[in-house]
């Protein structure tokens, strides 16, 4: 089995971790609120914020994420697993989400870890998309923050 690709994003946000926490952890499954790139999002468990928290987002593009907090420290950032998608990487993919108070606002960092799903040539490409993707989250991010 080949190792699990990364896939590392930072941005600054002119706005308070607090205000970012809010926004990108408290609204977890309200994240088709904040996105354009999810049609669609929702709570999969009764609770909405901690460890085990769940929700599926119905992506614009017509694919879908299942995704499950697995880790919680408010305001300084939280990670999750995918559970399930539609997009080509295998099931098990974690994203870390750190902020960082800094003087312009809240440093946010992205660390992702994923597994391709047989491509062939094409597998080149998911790197750069996973990329991309993460960015215009952020972006949206800011935005709502």
């Amino acid at each position: 089995m080949a190792p699990p690709a990364t896939v590392t994003y930072t941005t600054t946000i002119n706005a308070t971790p607090t205000a970012v926490w809010h926004v990108l952890a408290e609204r977890f499954g309200e994240i088709d609120q904040i996105s354009d790139g999810v049609a669609h999002s929702r709570y999969l468990t009764e609770q909405t914020e901690g460890v085990g928290t769940a929700r599926r987002c119905d992506l614009a593009d017509g694919g879908f994420m299942e995704e499950r907090v697995t880790t919680w420290d408010p305001p300084s950032g939280f990670a999750l697993v995918i559970d399930a998608t539609s997009m080509p990487m295998e099931p098990g993919a974690e994203l870390t989400f750190t902020l960082s108070p800094v003087a312009a606002g809240t440093d946010v960092r992205v660390d992702g870890t994923y597994r391709l799903a047989k491509l062939g040539w094409l597998s080149g490409l998911v790197k750069p998309m996973f990329r991309r993707t993460i960015a215009a989250i952020l972006a949206d991010l800011e935005r709502a923050a």
